[in-house]
């Protein structure tokens, strides 16, 4: 009696490892998975981050001059929206290039962000491209068609 119990012990902890196992490996291949399937941050160049810091620089230049000079027309609600623009954001996760024509030759200007806010202004004649503007530079330029999305 005493043999078929130790056998009994042993299929029992035998049992009870292999789903302690099986649960910590399906834990850390949870974690490991969850972090993979964020889409990590856009890389800076060195070029970006100066047209961002020059950005940044004009738009400050810009705020504390605006009492003595013309103000920008800002877009505050859709109503302001001019007709046939709208307002958009980048819906691509992985940001789109800023062109300086509907051409993929063409300079690149920047990059917009995942969920940048931008106005759509047109389409090019073969409806690839869409000019754009981007809302917290006030930028203009190209990018690919179906990589945004209409705000509501």
């Amino acid at each position: 009696m005493n043999r078929l119990s130790g056998f009994f012990q042993f299929i029992i902890g035998f049992f009870l490892g292999v789903v302690l196992l099986a649960g910590a490996s399906a834990a850390v291949a949870y974690v490991v998975l969850a972090k993979m399937s964020a889409p990590p941050d856009k890389p800076l160049f060195a070029e970006e981050k100066k047209q961002q810091a020059l950005a940044k620089k004009a738009t400050t230049t810009t705020t504390q001059n605006k009492a003595t000079t013309n103000p920008v027309t800002e877009v505050k609600s859709i109503e302001d929206i001019p007709t046939g623009n709208y307002k958009a954001f980048v819906s691509w996760s992985k940001g789109l290039s800023l062109r300086a024509e509907p051409s993929t030759e063409s300079a690149r200007l920047g990059s917009l962000g995942y969920k940048a806010e931008i106005m759509v202004l047109g389409t090019s004649d073969d409806g690839n491209w869409q000019k754009v503007k981007v809302i917290e530079t006030n930028q203009e330029g190209w990018i690919k068609a179906g990589n945004i999305e209409k705000m509501q």
